[in-house]
């Protein structure tokens, strides 16, 4: 359990170890960067930290945790935000949202559904079959290459995680909470995913399955060539949580 007190005017956090770092990073490629796309500016900020990280009741800043940079903008930003992807204005609309199955989405369906009628058929028939259907199945058998059999769980979890530092953030919950609702999600990218990589790949394809074929509020559209540098940099920046930390760390340890 992550525990508050109060040393020389400063919030420290006795007890945050690593898997605390890990389960936050799950959430850095969804929708949300149509809104802010910082992050990495701040865990460069913050990159002391990897060194720090084994003291007892080191200061964690709270912008690190839920990753939105002080300013008004942002914070109008994250409440619209909120309300246009999860239909949250407040802590009761969250508490609902957050005990939904991701297999209830209508993004993890649609793409699933039509990932298995295409995966079903003949090599030989598939060019066909895409030709002659909607351009969603053209968009799957691209992207499949990429892919484990979890197809785009990866993002389903990212965005899930991302709610949950944003109901943070909009003082919804709290921190304690926050990894108690992010455990679950921890547990599952775990399950489906053998390495960062692989959670990356799934994050970035549900993103732009998302952009392309349910944005209907019109979000910032990301490229994929911006989205695959910002995977390199996941994968290879020293100031990144996917370099210093191992996928399979002990997610039960909190």
């Amino acid at each position: 359990m992550v525990q508050k007190e109060k040393r020389r005017g400063k919030e420290v956090l006795n007890g945050f170890k690593p898997v605390h770092i890990w389960m936050l990073s799950l959430a850095i490629i969804n929708a949300y960067l149509g809104y802010n796309d910082k992050y990495p500016m701040i865990l460069k900020k913050y990159k002391a930290i990897w060194k720090k990280l084994q003291a007892d009741g080191i200061n964690i800043p709270d912008t690190f945790i839920h990753g939105v940079p002080k300013s008004n903008d942002f914070f109008n930003n994250t409440l619209e935000f909120m309300i246009n992807c999860f239909q949250i204005y407040n802590k009761e609309d969250f508490l609902a949202k957050v005990t939904i199955e991701i297999e209830n989405s209508p993004i993890f369906q649609t793409y699933t559904k039509r990932r298995s009628i295409l995966m079903a058929l003949p090599i030989h028939e598939r060019v066909g079959f895409i030709t002659n259907n909607d351009e969603v199945f053209g968009f799957i058998n691209h992207y499949e290459p990429s892919l484990t059999p979890a197809g785009i769980l990866g993002y389903e979890i990212s965005t899930r995680v991302q709610m949950c530092r944003l109901a943070y953030y909009m003082g919804y919950i709290g921190r304690d909470e926050l990894f108690r609702y992010i455990q679950p999600y921890a547990v599952l990218a775990q399950k489906n995913f053998n390495s960062f990589r692989e959670y990356g790949l799934s994050c970035i394809t549900g993103l732009l399955f998302f952009l392309e074929f349910f944005n209907s509020r019109n979000l910032r559209y990301i490229s994929e060539s911006t989205l695959i540098k910002l995977l390199h940099w996941l994968l290879n920046a020293r100031e990144s949580p996917w370099t210093n930390l191992p996928w399979n760390i002990a997610i039960q340890d909190l």
